[in-house]
């Protein structure tokens, strides 16, 4: 175990965070999100693509220090807390990558940016979920479980007590609790052992990081279907789409005013008195945001959407929470209130939604095999004015 206080430039960072465990990680994690934010601003000073490169490799390095840990925390809440700080890491990586390609072409950065994106999705729902989840699909017995539990509780004590005898310098304590830290860790180790070879599906839900590449998102589509994922961060959204043949990676200027427009879309679309006695200047202003979306956050690819009939639709932010196939794909001149006849994205394409495309591959996964055995109610808007 090792203090990250400073690496030098030759080091191999990610190479370093595989080998090594950190007493304390979270200050690990500060240290390398430093280095690469000062690497990214000496790049942006002299233009140098050896800052950038550098750059590129620290937040791979976090973003793996992050993975290590994700399962150490003592509770999931304790866990919660930390990863709703952890944003910067993904989206700070995607931008790098994205300059890195802007430099090189090379579309691998665009797999490993979209790649930066699903860790960002998946790392906090996932985690939560594969905690918890995991024990429910696997079937993992209670006695298990507990012992699980406790482990990581004992382990999480004793790296703070160690945490503050090294900043009391009582190497003697510091020994003392090493030794059992070192004992605790390969009780843990030989546990998750048992259960990756008695419980495996347990053991991936949990511990294995399981992101799907690109190529394995292409194999699941069909040549009518196109994946769009965003990732919305301060000035920029980023657009990933996904087809059965290739792929690529937009970036999408926004301000306060974009953002004062999904909120406002959502929110005509939320009430329905509205809706009912809707006059003249709402239906304006319902053209006009619907337009207006289409245009900004759809409309980049338009050339990708072509002979396409399905659309995958991963959504991030503010975007959330507004349904894409009430979209607009041209201006009407004159507002009307016969919205069937509307000009709606639903109409070009059958749109579904999902959380992250990793969890999308992993769903039939998660069903453990069984076969529903109620029935299903489902429910739909009708927008004829009568």
């Amino acid at each position: 175990t090792q203090d990250f206080e400073f690496v030098d430039q030759e080091i191999d960072l990610f190479d370093f965070v595989q080998k090594y465990d950190f007493t304390d990680p979270v200050n690990a994690n500060g240290a390398l999100n430093n280095q690469a934010h000062i690497l990214w601003l000496l790049y942006q000073q002299d233009n140098n693509i050896e800052f950038l490169k550098r750059a590129y490799k620290t937040r791979l390095a976090q973003v793996h220090l992050i993975y290590k840990i994700k399962n150490d925390f003592k509770s999931d809440e304790d866990k919660l807390k930390f990863f709703a700080q952890l944003n910067l890491p993904y989206s700070k990586g995607i931008s790098i990558a994205y300059a890195l390609y802007q430099h090189t072409k090379d579309k691998k950065l665009i797999q490993e940016a979209f790649g930066f994106a699903e860790r960002n999705k998946s790392v906090i729902l996932g985690a939560a979920m594969r905690s918890k989840e995991a024990l429910n699909v696997a079937g993992i017995p209670s006695q298990l479980a507990k012992q699980q539990e406790e482990l990581q509780e004992n382990i999480s004590r004793l790296e703070r007590q160690k945490i503050e005898a090294t900043r009391r310098k009582d190497a003697t304590e510091v020994k003392s609790i090493a030794q059992l830290l070192f004992n605790l860790n390969k009780q843990k180790e030989q546990l998750i052992q048992k259960l990756e070879k008695e419980y495996p599906k347990y053991h991936r839900l949990k511990y294995q990081e399981k992101i799907a590449p690109i190529k394995q998102l292409q194999s699941k589509l069909d040549d009518q279907s196109l994946l769009l994922e965003y990732f919305i961060r301060d000035t920029v959204a980023f657009l990933f789409d996904i087809s059965k043949n290739d792929y690529g990676l937009r970036p999408i200027k926004i301000n306060k005013q974009s953002l004062k427009e999904i909120m406002a879309y959502q929110a005509l679309l939320s009430d329905f008195s509205q809706v009912a006695d809707a006059d003249e200047a709402y239906h304006k202003h319902f053209l006009s945001l619907g337009s207006n979306l289409y245009q900004n956050f759809v409309a980049p690819i338009a050339n990708q959407l072509k002979d396409k009939k399905q659309l995958i639709i991963i959504p991030d932010g503010l975007l959330s929470f507004i349904p894409f196939e009430t979209l607009l794909t041209h201006n009407i001149a004159t507002a009307t209130n016969d919205y069937k006849e509307y000009p709606y994205l639903l109409k070009q394409y059958a749109i579904s939604y999902n959380y992250a495309a990793t969890l999308m591959t992993e769903q039939a996964f998660y069903t453990n095999g069984q076969q529903a055995t109620e029935g299903l109610l489902a429910l739909a808007a009708t927008y004829n004015p009568t």
